[in-house]
């Protein structure tokens, strides 16, 4: 099978968060068990610095106000064939994926990742590199309007999204709709309008042939005011989640890092590694209390009980020391 991994980012080059690290490393253990799998990414400026040796290996036009763009190929490690769309007015530039280094959202996105989803679209048209997949694997909202001109264009190849936070939908207003090159009659709200907006991940979810998000319990929960569009693809069975990030390296009764290793019906092993760690913040604050937590730190699946009990544990403790590990965002509470 050949599959087309379509990201905004890849911890190869640039990341901003989990899906960077999915994208590192999902590719590469697909393409170990036997499947033709590449990657689509935007032609960052640390891919292009580490890139030497790319060659080019399409042109691919543009539509509407999105610019023609090229399309070079760069083996990366483990034999992992990733394709770079360069387009410099749209992606070589300093900051994030989606931000300036200011964390002001860049004022051309919808253009940024309306170019990434047409590149994609088209090379599973079969008119990029010598290369056509046999399924497109888009991820979040910055690929989602490829299902969408994968459909208008009548293209055979099935679009999978897989969903990793609902939180952020990629809305732009509706008058952007003429510069990203979208058919008037697919302005609606089965298309990708959604409250008078364009919405990118909206138009993933309407167009994909299937969505997967990274959990079972994260697809029964999704909101994300898509309700009644998610719910309609669980009922049809086009939704489903498989757990992602989780190997045997991550079980705690075989973790070389862990001082204890321990199995969840042995609490009296747990008990033991709390204390371990316990005994590690004594050791820096003999006086102090400590606490811990990790969280993917998104209102959504932040667990706000710990930021508003924290106050009351530090009253209860004196003085009182915190650990979070977390991808810092702004207000969580």
């Amino acid at each position: 099978m050949k599959a087309l991994f379509v990201t905004s980012e890849m911890a190869d080059f640039l990341k901003a968060g989990g899906l960077g690290d999915v994208a590192a490393h999902l590719p590469r253990a697909l393409y170990r068990r036997g499947l033709d799998v590449r990657v689509l990414m935007p032609a960052y400026p640390a891919l292009l610095a580490q890139s030497s040796a790319m060659r080019i290996v399409a042109n691919l036009p543009g539509t509407a106000e999105i610019p023609p763009c090229q399309i070079g190929e760069v083996r990366v490690a483990g034999g992992l064939t990733v394709y770079a769309a360069i387009a410099p007015d749209l992606f070589e530039r300093a900051g994030s994926p989606y931000c300036r280094g200011d964390g002001t959202d860049w004022s051309d996105s919808d253009l940024r990742f309306g170019r990434l989803s047409l590149a994609a679209a088209q090379i599973a048209c079969g008119a990029g590199p010598d290369w056509r997949p046999d399924i497109l694997h888009v991820n979040d909202w910055p690929g989602g309007l490829a299902p969408a001109y994968m459909h208008w264009a009548g293209a055979p190849v099935p679009p999978l999204l897989t969903l990793h936070n609902i939180a952020h939908h990629g809305a732009f207003p509706a008058t952007r709709r003429y510069a990203l090159g979208i058919p008037a009659h697919a302005f609606d709200i089965n298309g990708v309008e959604f409250h008078g907006k364009i919405f990118f991940l909206k138009a993933g979810l309407y167009y994909a042939d299937h969505v997967c998000t990274v959990s079972p319990t994260y697809a029964e929960a999704l909101g994300g005011g898509l309700h009644g569009l998610t719910r309609g693809l669980a009922e049809r069975g086009q939704l489903s989640g498989n757990l992602n990030g989780l190997d045997d390296s991550w079980d705690p009764q075989c973790d070389p890092h862990l001082p204890v290793p321990f199995h969840a019906d042995n609490p009296a092993r747990r008990l033991r590694l709390l204390k371990s760690f316990a005994r590690v913040c004594a050791s820096h604050h003999p006086e102090a209390r400590c606490s811990a937590a990790c969280h993917d730190w998104y209102r959504r699946k932040v667990s706000t009980s710990w930021p508003r009990r924290q106050p009351r544990l530090c009253a209860r403790a004196g003085r009182s020391r915190s650990l979070a590990l977390a991808s810092r965002q702004q207000s969580i509470c």
